[in-house]
């Protein structure tokens, strides 16, 4: 892929028609979406730090603790485009290793403060046991890899939910005022409060059960994949999707695409 006067690669069409989309009345955990056509486009960035910060932002904002939220089936139909783009497969395990020593270092240096007690020495310890572990599995880490543990995540938030019922959109008037309320602070009690974010959230995840099987599909394509850290990942997201698509299938779902602008 080449690469443009700034360093970040020329976009695939996804990425190309970010601007069609209208993030002003899509939001995440954190606030109106209008931060996340800056993070896909950087997800294919040879920047590996502003790589890494999109990947944070897939899984902090657009799902936040297994809540999902109006841009992710919007991002998860992006991610499906990219998946094969080359940039994704550069190797980011040296990245992540300096990461994570880093971590690890800061708390051995906790550790090793003299005011240290034992109850703080306890979870301190165990935050080493678990940097170690990563820092010995980094071995082909790439986007890719990220990528598709994103998408084992909300396939398994996806799996705890029955389809919900397909309930009418709430009309131009009422998201006008839902997003005029709000700004992109993520304290904006009168925006975070609203009723209709029940009616959001429901239509979120009935969108994201309706592409379960073209997410399955493109999963598959990397479950016999050569690098390890690839397949296995895959396999995970694999199985995660197939309960999201049997239940999509046993409510009798169509497999209509998305549109991606919201009016």
């Amino acid at each position: 892929m080449k690469e443009n006067a700034i360093g970040k690669p020329k976009s695939n069409t996804a990425i190309a028609d970010l601007d069609k989309i209208n993030w002003n009345r899509l939001y995440h955990a954190y606030g109106i979406a209008t931060d996340t056509p800056n993070h896909m486009q950087n997800l294919l960035s040879h920047d590996l730090v502003q790589r890494n910060n999109a990947i944070g932002h897939l899984f902090s904002a657009v799902l936040h603790q297994g809540t999902v939220y109006t841009v992710t089936p919007i991002v998860v139909q992006i991610l499906i485009s990219v998946l094969h783009d080359p940039v994704l497969n550069e190797d980011m395990s040296e990245f992540y290793r300096e990461k994570y020593k880093a971590r690890l270092a800061q708390t051995k240096k906790e550790l090793s403060s003299p005011n240290i007690t034992d109850i703080m020495k306890k979870p301190l310890l165990h935050r080493c046991t678990q940097l170690e572990k990563v820092l010995a599995s980094q071995d082909g880490n790439n986007g890719l890899v990220q990528v598709l543990s994103f998408f084992d995540h909300v396939g398994e938030s996806l799996s705890y939910n029955e389809v919900p019922i397909e309930n009418s959109s709430p009309s131009a008037e009422e998201l006008d005022t839902l997003f005029n309320s709000a700004s992109e602070e993520d304290d904006n009690e009168e925006f975070w409060i609203s009723p209709l974010h029940e009616k959001l959230t429901n239509r979120a995840i009935f969108d994201l059960f309706r592409m379960a099987d073209d997410v399955l599909a493109s999963i598959n394509c990397f479950v016999s994949d050569a690098n390890l850290a690839v397949m296995q990942t895959a396999k995970n997201a694999a199985a995660s999707w197939a309960k999201v698509a049997a239940k999509k299938h046993g409510h009798g779902l169509r497999a209509d695409s998305l549109q991606l602008a919201i009016d």
